[in-house]
């Protein structure tokens, strides 16, 4: 979560964030049932994301200043999931 709240921009974040939360959540109601350990951690994840959110925006602003409108490289655009299981790209040489 860290990473997309760095990195996505304001348009992806501000849906991308709510779905990635809901999916978090989602699984740990599943984990608590069958796994604690699994459901705190993802309790701890969300906290730790929360306590560090200032210094987390201060990193964005710098970050977004020093690329300005450039596009970021390097991320893959096509869910990965989605390949894995419903097509069988089981390497990364057969993602595209």
């Amino acid at each position: 979560m860290f990473l997309l709240l760095k990195h996505l921009r304001k348009g992806e974040l501000m849906w991308k964030l709510p779905v990635r939360v809901l999916m978090d959540w989602l699984a740990a109601v599943v984990f608590l049932f069958g796994f604690p350990s699994a459901f705190l951690a993802v309790l701890q994840a969300h906290v730790s994301v929360l306590s560090s959110l200032g210094r987390i925006v201060v990193k964005r602003r710098a970050l977004r200043t020093s690329l300005g409108s450039r596009h970021i490289e390097g991320i893959y655009q096509t869910p990965v999931v989605w390949k894995f299981f419903v097509l069988r790209k089981r390497t990364f040489r057969e993602l595209d």
